[in-house]
Parts: C-alpha cells; sequence; structure tokens
C-alpha cells in the first residue's frame, strides 16, 4: 500500500514539473519585436489610407 502512495506522489510532482517547464517554455516564445502602432481611428499603421470597394 505505502508503495502504492508513493508512486501516485511521484506521478503528481512529475507531472507538476512537466506542467511548470510547459509554462515557462510558453513565456520565452513571445516575439521581441514591437507591435505596429494603431493611428487615431484604429487602424493599423501600415493599412493603405484609402479603403478597399466592398464586392
Amino acid at each position: 500500500m505505502r508503495t502504492h502512495r508513493r508512486t501516485r506522489r511521484a506521478t503528481a510532482r512529475t507531472g507538476v514539473a512537466l506542467l511548470a517547464a510547459v509554462l515557462l517554455a510558453g513565456c520565452g516564445l513571445s516575439s521581441s519585436e514591437p507591435q505596429p502602432s494603431a493611428t487615431a481611428d484604429g487602424r493599423p499603421a501600415d493599412a493603405s489610407a484609402t479603403p478597399t470597394p466592398s464586392a
């Protein structure tokens, strides 16, 4: 019975460690490039000034 408890604890610790590693790795994936700024009307700065006609 004790062996089963130890195995369960070890599995839980491994799961927590794996989850922490995945979360930390995800934090490192964020882009270091600056985000494009938006104009006063909310459009991205690199969007064309003329609206495109809709079909």
